[in-house]
C-alpha cells in the first residue's frame, strides 16, 4: 500500500505541477509577508511582548541574509510612518496579508480536485479570519515561550532545581513551537479547502508538513549561512533571493502536505488513488 501511495503522490506532484504552484505561492507570500508582519507587530505592541521579541523568532528559522532584509524593511516602514502602520493602516495591512491565504485556498482546492463554489466575499472573510487566527496563535506561542520560561524558572529556583530546569526547558520550548506549527497547519488543511474533511485525513499531511517546514528551514538556513553567499552573485539582492528561495521551499512543503491529505481523502472516498482512477 505504501508503495502505491508514494507512486500516487509522485503522480500528483506532476499532475498538479506543484513546483509551479509553489513559485506562485512565493510571489503571493512575498507580497503578503510584510503587511502580515506589520499587522502582527501592531497587535504584539498591545501585549507584554515587544516587536523585538516577535521578530527574533524569525531569525531562528530563516537565513541571516533573508532575515536582515525583513528586519531592515520593517524598521524602515515603522520609522517612516509609525502611526499609519500601527493604527489606520491596520485594516489595509490585514487585507494585503490575507492575499497569501487566498493563494493557499486555490492550491489546496486543486489538490482535492474541487472548484471554488464559495462566493468572493466568503473566501475573503475566511482568508482574513484565518490571517487573524495565525497572528493570535503566534502571539500566544510567544507569550507561552517568553513568560513560560520566566514562570517556570522562578518555580524551579524556588524548589532549588535550577540544573534540571536548564536541561528540560530547551526541549519544552521546541515542543511548544512544534505544537504551534502543527495546529496552524491542521487548521489550514481543515478550513481552507472547499471540502469537508475528517481528522484522520489530516494527520499524515499535517505531521509531514510540520516536520518538513522545520527541517527545510533549519537545513536551508544552515546551508546559506555556512556554505554559500548569494551576495557574491546577486549583490545587494542576495538577501531577497535567499528570502524568495526560503518561501519557495516552505511553499513546496505546504503543498506536499496538502497533496498527502488529499490522497488519504481520495482513497477513503473512492477506495483507490487518483493515479488508479485516471490511469
Amino acid at each position: 500500500m505504501l508503495k502505491h501511495f508514494i507512486g500516487d503522490l509522485i503522480y500528483r506532484i506532476r499532475d498538479d505541477n506543484i513546483q509551479a504552484l509553489a513559485a506562485q505561492f512565493s510571489y503571493y507570500f512575498i507580497l503578503a509577508l510584510f503587511p502580515f508582519l506589520i499587522f502582527f507587530i501592531t497587535l504584539v505592541s498591545y501585549t507584554p511582548l515587544t516587536g523585538e521579541q516577535a521578530l527574533e523568532t524569525l531569525s531562528r528559522v530563516m537565513p541571516s541574509s533573508a532575515y536582515a532584509v525583513i528586519r531592515e524593511t520593517i524598521d524602515e516602514i515603522t520609522r517612516a510612518n509609525r502611526f499609519s502602520a500601527l493604527s489606520l493602516g491596520a485594516a489595509a495591512t490585514l487585507w494585503a496579508a490575507s492575499n497569501g491565504v487566498v493563494a493557499v485556498i486555490r492550491g489546496l482546492n486543486r489538490a482535492y480536485d474541487v472548484h471554488e463554489t464559495r462566493s468572493f466575499i466568503r473566501v475573503r472573510i475566511i482568508s482574513i479570519g484565518f490571517t487573524l487566527l495565525i497572528v493570535f496563535l503566534l502571539i500566544f506561542s510567544l507569550i507561552t515561550l517568553v513568560f513560560g520560561e520566566i514562570i517556570a524558572g522562578y518555580v524551579f529556583r524556588f524548589l532549588r532545581f535550577e540544573k534540571i530546569f536548564a536541561r528540560i526547558w530547551n526541549p519544552v520550548r521546541y515542543i511548544i513551537s512544534f505544537a504551534a506549527i502543527f495546529i496552524m497547519l491542521a487548521v489550514t488543511y481543515y478550513f481552507l479547502p472547499n471540502r469537508k474533511l475528517c481528522a484522520k485525513e489530516l494527520l499524515a499531511g499535517t505531521l509531514f508538513a510540520a516536520l518538513g517546514l522545520i527541517a527545510v528551514s533549519t537545513l536551508f538556513s544552515f546551508y546559506v549561512n555556512n556554505f554559500t553567499n548569494y551576495n557574491l552573485m546577486y549583490g545587494s539582492l542576495g538577501g531577497i533571493i535567499a528570502l524568495l528561495l526560503w518561501l519557495y521551499y516552505c511553499s513546496l512543503i505546504l503543498l506536499l502536505g496538502g497533496e498527502i491529505n488529499a490522497s488519504c481523502a481520495f482513497y477513503r472516498e473512492h477506495g483507490k488513488l487518483r493515479k488508479d482512477c485516471k490511469g
